[in-house]
This record gives C-alpha cells, structure tokens and sequence, in this order.
C-alpha cells in the first residue's frame, strides 16, 4: 500500500520579519517505519504549506497517487494542513487519517468541518495507524479501533478511549531509524518521556497528570540512529522533547550521566521544572551534565498569577533557583520563560512579570524569555475564553493565526494595540540597558506578524 505522510511548518516571528520554522518532532518518522514495517511503500512530506510549494498541485498529484494518506497537525500547523486539504477534490481522494496534538485536543471539531471527509486518531498513535491499516485491508471494522473519531451518515462517531502506553510497552516500540531525517535540520529532537504530571490551567499538553518514561536503553538507541544522520562534525545539538524532563530525578541523572559517557559530542537542550531542579543534589548533577540550555517555565513573576495557573511554584522558589545556579557556575544555562497578557493581566500584572525577569537575571545570571500569551486548545483558560468572549476552535484554521493582529485581539479583548506597544518599548529598553543578558521572545519583537 503507497502511504502519502504529511506534516507543515509553522511560522515564528522574529524582529522584523515572519519565518517558517519546523521541529523536527519524532512522531512522523517513527510512524512512518512503523508502516514500512508493514510493507507499505511511505512517502514523507515535512512541508505541507501551499505558499511555499514551487507546484501546490504536484503535491495535491502525489498525495493523490497514493492509496492512504497521513497527516499530523500541531494547533499551529493545522492551518496549513487544512489549507492542503482544499485542494483536494471532494469526490475522490485516498483515506485520511489525521492525528497529532491538535486533533487529539479538537477532534470533533475537525471532523464535522475539515473539507474533506476524514477519520481523527485522538493520543498515542503507533498501535491505531497499524489497526486503521487493517481496516483499509478490510481486516477489521472500523468502530474497533480505540481512539479515533469520524463522521458516518451525519453522525460523530467516538470510538472507546485508547490506554496510554506504560514504560514497558514504550520500550518495546522500535528505536527510531531517522531514515526520512532532512539534512536541512541542524539538530535531533529525541523523546525521553511522555506526558507531564502537572495540570496548568494554560498548557496545552494533551496527556496531563501521567508522565511516563522510556527505557534508557531505548533513548541510547534511538539518540545513536539519530547522530548518524545528522550531517557534519564537531558538537551535535540534541533536544530532548519531553515535556517534563526532570520529572524523576534518578531517571534523569541516569540518562544524563549515559549521554555523557557515550555521546562526548553531544549538546542537550531539555526542559525542565523548577521544583524538580531544587531537589537536593539535583542541579550538581546539570552541571556535570553535556547541557547547554535548561528551559524552566516560570510563566508569572508574582504569585497570585502562579496560582490562577496552577503552576505548582512561587517567585521565592525561582529566585532560590537562581542563586544556587550562579553559585555553581551554570546561571548562563539556564532559560526562565515567562507568559504576559494573560485574561486578568493589566498593566501592572504585566509589569511585574517583566521586572522580576529582569530583577533576578541582572543579579545572578540567566537567559529571559518572555512571551504574549496566545489562546490553545485543550485547558481550562482556553474554555474559560471560548465562553466569555464568544470564540471557538475556528480561530486555528487560519494558517497564521498564531502571528495574527486581528486574531490576537479578537482573542484578547481586554488588551489594546497601546498597550501591547508599550510593552513592547519597556522591554526593549530593559534588554538594551541590559544587553549582556539573552532575551527573547515575542514581548520583544510584538505577538503579531509585521507585514511587508
């Protein structure tokens, strides 16, 4: 069976332009060998976006030529997915099966308005695209299929839940051969965990309160195929893309302390939270670690916005993080991303987010990433907005949504173009009096795409 696999890019801001950005996340190559395995003939498609494609067409002609096609869509590349998707003719096209963080989050949504007829795989998705291809081998019906949504004679049709894998069926999920692996990509993002223990009113994580790690022998495995296909010599960047790395501390100082020994070259970017990093011992081991960057989510930098988030930490517990780092030597390392403008914030808020950014890294090091926070599907302060406000899931089949003027205000009605502005002047006078300090993000640079 010829397979079409598709994924899109999104776009990033930067201080003068919009540009497209992909993160080369594992979930597409490794379904892809999955269906090789089972002799299906896959081709890849890391860039679904019509407007860059030299023929939109050609593409439509290859995804047409073969007999199944796949596609994975994050809420900020499903726009361009569904983009593709018009294009496709309403009478004939291959099965589709779509799964990802967004689908997973909205599937009915997406079933009852994509364009074109579909099927959704909702959460872990390597035993569900084995079983969908039975079912287009007529091996299976299609209501057995654990987690998946689609539409039948106008009907939403929900299958039962799907288990999540437990670390012992993570394990035996075949390593990662990165065989589709672009050269174009300059680093390798390899998963050491999946889900997240927390359950923060902002995230958009779609497995919360079950963090579940993969063996080390198989993130060993997984991170050797890897470093074999990344082009060039000298030190290669890896991204452990979890969404809690330091979850378990033993686990962690285990897959550090591997790394290290076997992958001299190697140099890790990895999440991590505050809490976690302050446990006794903790940071000694990142500091004999290969890591470059250690990303914490600290989000507000006062704690009655801590606690509207549930974010599990207060600004104490941060500044605490923060000397002990200096004093070890590895303040530099460390990256404190923060979120301004949520639905509560006013100008005071908002400030003193951004002067406890500043106030704790001109004192005792750091990297300050400071963000607009923009609406995402699947928490509670999504919803809470949907019903006071009046929006919906719609807002994410726009391609640029996340970099859109119109959509940032219809999303944050409480904000003014002025104010926005202001900030965007405060921090930047901060980061030129600060200039020795690293900053980024879209505080900096404004949360909407400047037109040419």
């Amino acid at each position: 069976m010829r397979v079409f696999f598709a994924t899109s890019p999104f776009f990033r801001t930067t201080d003068t332009r919009s540009v497209h950005y992909f993160e080369s996340l594992p979930g597409i190559f490794l379904l892809s060998e999955i269906l090789r395995s089972k002799e299906c003939e896959v081709e890849i498609e890391l860039n679904l976006d019509v407007k860059l494609a030299e023929s939109p067409q050609e593409l439509v002609q290859r995804a047409l030529h073969a007999d199944f096609i796949c596609l994975s869509a994050s809420s900020f590349s499903w726009g361009y997915v569904r983009d593709f998707l018009t294009l496709l003719s309403p009478d004939s096209y291959p099965p589709i099966l779509l799964g990802g963080v967004h689908p997973t989050l909205v599937p009915d949504y997406l079933v009852r308005t994509s364009p074109v007829d579909l099927t959704v795989a909702i959460g872990e998705g390597e035993e569900t695209i084995v079983e969908y291809l039975e079912y287009l081998q007529s091996k299976r019906d299609r209501k057995s299929i654990k987690g998946i949504c689609y539409q039948e004679n106008g009907q939403i049709i929900m299958t039962e839940k799907r288990p999540l894998f437990n670390t012992k069926e993570l394990g035996q999920i075949p390593p990662i051969r990165w065989d589709d692996y672009p050269d174009k990509i300059r680093f390798l993002a390899v998963q050491t965990s999946r889900g997240c223990l927390m359950n923060c009113a902002f995230c958009s994580i779609p497995f919360r309160n079950s963090w579940r790690p993969f063996p080390l022998h198989h993130i060993l495995s997984s991170l050797e195929l890897g470093l074999e296909k990344m082009s060039g010599d000298g030190l290669q960047s890896v991204v452990f893309a979890d969404d809690c790395f330091t979850a378990d501390m033993a686990i962690a100082s285990n897959i550090l302390k591997a790394v290290k020994e076997k992958f001299p070259n190697v140099r890790l970017n990895l999440e991590a939270r505050v809490r976690d990093l302050l446990r006794p011992g903790f940071l000694e081991k990142i500091k004999e670690s290969p890591s470059q960057v250690i990303q914490v989510g600290v989000e507000c930098g006062y704690n009655d916005g801590l606690r509207k988030i549930r974010k599990g930490l207060n600004i104490e517990d941060v500044k605490e993080l923060c000397i002990r780092a200096n004093e070890l030597g590895i303040g530099h390392r460390i990256r404190y991303s923060y979120i301004i403008g949520f639905p509560w914030e006013q100008v005071d808020e908002i400030k003193a987010t951004i002067d406890f950014a500043y106030r704790i890294v001109t004192k005792y090091d750091g990297i300050i990433q400071i963000n607009w926070w923009i609406v995402v599907p699947g928490n509670s302060l999504f919803q809470s907005t949907v019903d006071k406000y009046g929006i919906d899931e719609s807002i994410f089949d726009h391609a640029e949504w996340s970099v859109s003027e119109d959509i940032f205000f219809q999303t944050h009605p409480w904000l003014t173009v002025d104010l926005v502005n202001y900030f965007k002047e405060y921090a930047n006078l901060l980061k030129l009096i600060n200039s020795h300090i690293p900053a980024i993000g879209s505080v900096f640079s404004g949360p909407w795409k400047i037109q040419d």
